[in-house]
């Protein structure tokens, strides 16, 4: 008959340095992808945005084939921002929710829109989230620097 030896335990457990690793692994990978979905979501605004400029462009295109000039440059009847929308003659384009600020920058809730006329044509101008501007457009002009 064997003799049951109680001192003897073949339990194991997870120490407590090998559960904190674990943990900060977990913590590190959580935070990555957290920072990945941020700059994905603001990839697809600044990519909504584009979107926007390009509608823009096409309505300035038409008023010029309407009229045959370029509407003139805010403030002015033929190009009005608004807040959630552009009026280009009798157009409107909506912003895509991305409210129109005179602002220095672009963030999640608000878009710093630019329309430039000149001699040889228009741009339209939208500063991205990413940075930097983006634009359409044949005149001359360039937009505002940041």
């Amino acid at each position: 008959m064997q003799k049951l030896n109680i001192n003897q335990s073949h339990e194991t457990a997870f120490s407590l340095v090998e559960i904190m690793v674990v943990m900060g692994l977990i913590a590190v990978l959580a935070t990555l992808g957290i920072i990945g979905a941020n700059l994905a979501q603001k990839s697809a605004r600044d990519e909504d945005r584009k979107v926007v400029v390009a509608e823009i462009q096409s309505t300035v295109n038409d008023f010029l084939r309407l009229r045959s000039s370029y509407p003139d440059a805010p403030p002015s009847t033929e190009f009005q921002w608004m807040e959630t929308q552009v009026r280009i003659g009798t157009k409107v384009v909506d912003l895509d929710g991305y409210k129109k600020y005179d602002s220095e920058e672009t963030n999640a809730s608000q878009t710093r829109y630019e329309y430039l006329r000149d001699l040889s044509g228009f741009r339209v101008c939208v500063l991205l989230e990413g940075g930097g501007w983006y634009s359409l457009g044949n005149a001359l002009a360039d937009c505002p620097e940041l």
